[in-house]
């Protein structure tokens, strides 16, 4: 991802002992990147995460063990490029300033 899209400012995570770690912070301070934990037991401070992974398993829950590849790649990038009702914009249009080509625009 740092390749791709250069290193952020800062990273908001959970307080999973994969973020906590001593190794994690080493890693973050190196790079300059400001860690910044949500509330302990409290995940509605970290609501939007919170949806999107609930929107992912919910997703996952509807798909058969045999197709969900493809069909959860399908739910990403249709997530990715729905526009955001605050912005009117999508979540790649705001990464990358331009929005994704998908299959509705070969119609």
């Amino acid at each position: 991802m740092f390749a791709t899209h250069g290193l952020p400012d800062s990273i908001v995570s959970d307080n999973g002992p994969q973020f906590t770690s001593n190794e994690f912070e080493v890693f973050l301070a190196n790079l300059g990147i400001r860690h910044i934990l949500t509330a302990l037991f409290h995940p509605t401070s970290n609501g939007l995460a919170e949806r999107a992974v609930r929107s992912a398993k919910e997703a996952l829950e509807r798909l058969r063990p045999t197709d969900w590849h493809s069909r959860f790649a399908k739910y990403l990038l249709t997530q990715h490029t729905t526009p955001c009702a605050s912005t009117n914009k999508s979540p790649a249009e705001m990464l990358m300033g331009r929005r994704l080509r998908t299959t509705l625009d070969r119609l």
